[in-house]
Parts: structure tokens; sequence; C-alpha cells
């Protein structure tokens, strides 16, 4: 905030802290150069001379004489005023207006003391100022002061803290030396902690102390102690890294774990143990700034040479305005232990060492988009009373340039950990909207493409906006929509996800649980959801045509479906004896490799053509 004043004129000293010295920083402002104040000013500087002939002038003891700059290369301005003066006659109330000269006289009615305090800004300082003279007596306190300190009298027992009892002392001391000197000390007063910088006014041989409370300071700087040593000891290898991925802190753990002490790993990329210098900049960073994380494993690289797995995972640090401020990661020998996710593990469990394979994997998995090596296979949904297709499902393949075609499996896990899977998603959808879109201006019957959401695209809250998006630019009508999920996945993020899929089903998209049967869905769930479709679990074809229990639940489950208003289709569909079984229990929309597998789309389009 900048302080303005009139008709005040002082030294080159702070007037708000009196310990710093005020600095010009543009056309006739001044800043304080004390860190602690920093106060701005919008005012003229003049010497010790030109403040005692103007303040004679002002009180009309003397004759107005000229103002002269002492070095100090200052212009002379008055302030508030219209214009800039060249000297300090112009200024002389002789030469102003009556109403100016009035208010000038007004002023002159304060005490000198008053006049100095006033010119010197204590009131207007944030933080408590006090003075005492010579005899250890307060003299001066400011607003701030006694709005900290509310009982704050000469003879109280917070007057005692805040002074001690060695002013005597310090006037002597100071007394000594020159003008301008200062202390620095820390007080302790009824729990709260308050910092006190002491400025000796040698002309009156008094000291202005400024008083900051710094409770606040203390116990943050407390709470990073003992984060400081929490990381210290921490089992686990921990480094913290600037935003450009260069470790400004490494624990014992990381030393112990890679052979390099933490000097040395000082400066190095995050994870600059790995055996590949430049993965960090190439695949970690730029996966940290998208999805605010990264979790994989590393070939590390240890300081005598030998290289080692590890698990790593790293994560932005975020400040109190959610912007991101640093990276933490988090090293694990994979020997050890290693940290995975499953479909059926929703706490997390360790594993043993992964193959080269599966690090090789991880490591090319983000580019599959960009390089072009994903594509989509449709595997045919049929309605067995006409043997028709009346679907299909969208299953995602990975054309590995040395690997060959790779099914989900072998890289979805992979994708879910390292947060590529939402990014996977979106482009499966996509791309099989627009396909069926184009077969459909072919001139072939509009069908429902179905598609698979993993959980932390279902969680995303502009799920319906992008699946709106991508209806529109494809051209594909939402009726012709299934999102398909399990009821673990629908019901893992709570009320984020059923309000995503109440979305999506105002739309006019069509919403499906797959696994049903197998005793993961419960009815209590799918009331809570918007689903019009339910999958028969594929494990609970397989033994149908043999096993009676096994066709009483399939049974049961097809039955349950329609009563509760559902459309029922069987996945994993493999013989026509299971097809003949699934007919007689009312289920006539059938998925499986009884009638197709999976198609990349050029062959399922001649499929296509067959069934119309």
């Amino acid at each position: 905030m900048l302080n303005k004043i009139s008709k005040v004129i002082v030294d080159r000293t702070c007037p708000a802290c009196g310990l710093g010295f005020t600095n010009e920083i543009g056309k006739n402002m001044y800043e304080c150069s004390y860190s602690q104040c920093r106060a701005r000013f919008d005012f003229t500087i003049f010497s010790d001379e030109e403040i005692k002939k103007a303040i004679k002038s002002e009180r009309g003891e003397g004759k107005s004489q000229e103002a002269t700059h002492e070095g100090n290369g200052s212009d002379v301005l008055e302030l508030n005023g219209p214009e800039r003066a060249a000297d300090l006659s112009e200024h002389h109330p002789s030469k102003e207006p009556a109403e100016v000269q009035n208010k000038v006289a007004a002023k002159m009615e304060v005490s000198e003391e008053e006049l100095q305090h006033l010119a010197s800004f204590p009131q207007l300082n944030p933080n408590a100022v006090i003075e005492i003279n010579a005899e250890g007596v307060m003299t001066y306190c400011n607003p701030a002061a006694q709005e900290v300190f509310k009982a704050l009298r000469i003879e109280s027992e917070e007057a005692a803290l805040l002074f001690g009892s060695d002013v005597g002392a310090l006037l002597t001391t100071f007394a000594a030396g020159e003008e301008h000197q200062t202390l620095q000390r820390e007080v302790q007063i009824k729990g709260r902690f308050f910092s006190e910088s002491i400025y000796y006014f040698k002309s009156k041989n008094a000291i202005r102390i400024f008083v900051q409370d710094i409770t606040e300071r203390k116990e943050i700087d407390e709470k990073l102690r003992l984060f400081s040593k929490a990381l210290e000891y921490a089992v686990d290898g921990i480094q913290i890294a600037d935003l450009s991925g260069r470790i400004l802190y490494a624990n014992r753990a990381l030393e112990q774990l890679c052979g390099y002490p933490p000097e040395e790993l000082q400066g190095m990329p995050i994870a600059g143990m790995n055996a590949d210098p430049g993965f960090a900049e190439r695949e970690m960073l730029p996966t940290i700034h998208e999805t605010g994380q990264w979790t994989g494993e590393l070939l590390a690289k240890h300081k005598d040479g030998h290289t080692f797995p590890v698990w790593v995972k790293a994560s932005l640090i975020r400040n109190g305005h959610d912007a991101p401020v640093a990276i933490i990661g988090i090293v694990r020998e994979s020997a050890e232990c290693r940290k995975t996710e499953g479909p059926d593990n929703d706490t997390g469990s360790f594993a043993g060492v992964r193959t080269a394979e599966q690090m090789m994997l991880e490591s090319s998995l983000r580019h599959t988009i960009e390089r072009g090596e994903l594509t989509v296979y449709y595997q045919p949904q049929m309605d067995s009373s006409i043997d028709r297709i009346i679907g299909a499902e969208a299953l995602v393949r990975w054309k590995h340039p040395e690997l060959g075609v790779l099914k989900p499996e072998r890289f979805l896990p992979l994708a879910e950990e390292t947060g590529f899977i939402a990014a996977l998603d979106e482009w499966v959808l996509r791309t099989a909207c627009g396909q069926v879109a184009a077969w459909v201006k072919e001139g072939y019957p509009p069908f429902r493409v179905t598609v698979n959401l993993s959980a932390r695209l279902l969680g995303q809250q502009n799920l319906s906006e992008m699946v709106a998006e991508v209806l529109h630019d494809t051209g594909l009508g939402p009726e012709w929509l299934e999102i398909e999920v399990s009821e673990r996945v629908a019901m893992q993020d709570g009320e984020p996800a059923i309000a995503n899929l109440s979305s999506l089903h105002r739309m006019g998209v069509t919403l499906s649980i797959d696994n049903f049967g197998t005793g993961r869905t419960s009815l209590s769930s799918l009331k809570k959801l918007p689903v019009q479709r339910i999958k028969i679990d594929r494990s609970l074809m397989s033994s149908i045509a043999d096993n009676p229990d096994d066709l009483s639940i399939v049974k049961a489950a097809i039955a349950m479906g329609f009563n509760l208003g559902f459309k029922v289709i069987a996945e994993g569909v493999e013989t026509a004896a299971q097809l003949l079984l699934l007919q007689r229990s009312g289920c006539d929309e059938m998925q499986g490799f009884y009638f197709s597998e999976p198609l990349p789309a050029d062959e399922f389009k001649k499929m296509l053509k067959l069934s119309t």
C-alpha cells in the first residue's frame, strides 16, 4: 500500500520502521530496504539541514531559505500537491493560499515529539512499535502494539517481558556506538513468540522496539523440522525435485539403495539412478505434469555399476492454491516389494520383480497413440433368434512393433498404474464411434457399439461433456452408444461416478453392467445405477451344459435381470449346447467365439455385410 504524507519532511531513514533506508524505485516513489518492512512512500527525501530549515519555515521562526540538495540527487516535491518545485521556498506558508496556511497552522499545534512520530509513521506500521527512554520508561506505543498487547502498561507483566531487565545495559552498549544501531532477539509472552528488532536513537538516548508475532512461523518451523526428520529416517528412498525434475533433496535410504550420497544426487534428474539417463525427461516428467503422478518400475544403476529393478512412485506437490511447486518420488527395491493394483485388489498388494518385457512395455505405452500402434477390434453381439448382428463390443489391441498384436490383459494394468488409461479410453471411444458412424454412412443398418470405461475416466468431472463432444464430432447418435462398466468400478468413486452415469443416461446413452451373476453385483447397487442392460459373466458359461447347478445359476440371473426390467446378454458363448440352453432360458442376445472372435474393422465389416 502506498503511504502519502503532506508537508512532512524526513531523511533517508524509513519512516515506517526506522531500520531500513528508503530507495527510489520510481518517479517520486520510494521503498524501504528492510526485508521485513518494504513499505512504499510517495514523498520527497530531504537532508537533515533541509529538515531544520523546513521546520523553522513552517513555524515562522525564520525567513524562508531555499533548500539545497546535499548530494542525494532527490527531486523536491510537495506531496499531494499539483506541481513539482525546485526548492523548499516554494512551499513556504506565505506563498500558499489562505486555506492551506490554516491547515498548516493547525498541524503545527501538535508537539514536536508528536510531529516526529507522525513523520516516522510508526502509527501506520502493522507491527507493534514501542519506545523506551533512558530510564527504561515506555514513552510511546503505536495502535498495533495496543491491539496485540491489550493490557500493555508501564508496570504490566507484558511490558516487563517486552523490555526485559537489560534496557539500561542495552543503552550503555548502544551509547558507545554509532547512530542507527540495531539488535535482534526473541521473547515469549503468555505462550506466544515475538521477534524484537531494537533500534537505538543516539540523539535521544532511547530505543525503539519493533515487535512481530512469530508464533505461527515457529510452529511451521517445528512442523518442517519434524517432517525433515521423518524424511531422513524413512525406510523408503525419498527424493524431492523441482518442477523441471532436478533433485533438490534425497534421504539416507535412497543413498543406501543406489550408493550415491545426497550431495551427488542433488541436481540429477528425478530417478537419476535409472540405467536410461533420458527416461525421466522423455517419459516420466510429461506423465507427472499431465496426470499428477507416475508409477512404474525402472532398471536402476548402482554407483558401483550393477543394475537392479526399483519401484518408483512420483507425484506433484501442490501449494495451498493448488499450484504445483515440486515433485516427490518414493523409491523401493523391487526385489523386496512392488505395489500393484488389480481389478480384485482395491487396497493394493506386493508382488515380485517385473519381467524385462513388462518394463519395456511400460516405458513405451504412453506413445502408442501418437505412433499409431493402437487399433480397435470388434466382437459381434448377436440376436440368436434371427441370427443377426445387433451390436459390437469395442476391444483395444496394441500392435507392438516387436511383440506383435497384444491383447488388453497384457497392457491395460500398466495403463492403469501409469495414469495413461483415461487417454486410452477416450481414444477407443472416439475411434469406435467414428467407425460405426462411417459404416452407417456407407449404408449399413445402425447398431450399438459397446465401450468399456475405466474407473479413472468414470470419475472425471467432464466425462459427459467429453462423450457429448465425441458423439458430435463423429456424428453417431447417443442411442447407438453403450457404456459398459463393472459394478466395482461404478461404485468405487461413489457419487461422482453415479452422477456421471446419470448424466450419460439423460443424454440417451445406454449403460450396462458386466460380470453379472458372479456374486459381485448386489441388488442395492443396481438400484442406484441408471442401468438398462446386464451382461451374464463368461465364467458361468463354460459348464452350464454339464453342471445343473451352474445352469440353475445362469437361469436365475437371467430371470432376475428380466424381472428388474433390464435387457440381458450372455458373453462367453462358445458351443451350440450353450446357445441352446440360453435360448431355452429366455436369453437371445449373446456374444462369444461361437459366433466370432474379436475382428479388425475390415474383417468385421465383411461379417456385417453378410449379416444384413
